[in-house]
């Protein structure tokens, strides 16, 4: 029970600190919501869902209904190890690649390891989802999102 509310309380102090140093961020002129507003809406919602994950899971702890004894399985690590393989492998191609061709790397990765199976949802989404969260932190909101090298880059100056 005390590990969970130290590890909620660790995220909760971490998000905070990073919306303390989101509100830095200078403003823009262009649009009333510019880049300095998604981390901070993005935040606070990470916030208010830590305090509820944190409540419930201490309602569950006193009702009595979790054991302290935790076990984790073969299953359980791999699966962890496979996602931070993806992540580290988008961080690792993100500069090179750019934002619209890493995104449904990522994208396709994690659908794969939560289960999707079927090839045109697999390959349609995951680029849908990246064009659309391309124009929408491109151009709407104004983010600087990493663009790549050579035809990529190209591609994305025209995309946004």
């Amino acid at each position: 029970m005390i590990g969970q509310i130290i590890i909620h309380a660790f995220l909760f102090i971490v998000m905070l600190f990073l919306y303390i140093t989101a509100m830095s961020f200078p403003e823009s002129t262009i649009d009333i919501l510019g880049p300095e507003w998604w981390p901070q809406l993005i935040l606070s919602f990470g916030m208010v869902l830590t305090v509820i994950s944190a409540t419930l899971s201490v309602r569950k702890i006193r009702a009595g209904g979790e054991k302290t004894n935790v076990k984790i399985t073969k299953e359980e690590l791999t699966a962890i190890a496979f996602s931070s393989g993806i992540i580290i492998v988008a961080l690792i191609v993100i500069g090179r690649l750019g934002f619209l061709a890493t995104m449904p790397i990522l994208l396709f990765g994690f659908m794969f390891q939560l289960g999707c199976r079927k090839p045109l949802i697999l390959i349609l989404f995951p680029i849908i989802c990246s064009l659309v969260l391309t124009l929408l932190f491109g151009t709407v909101m104004q983010v600087h999102l990493p663009r790549g090298m050579g035809i990529l880059r190209t591609l994305s100056f025209y995309l946004y």
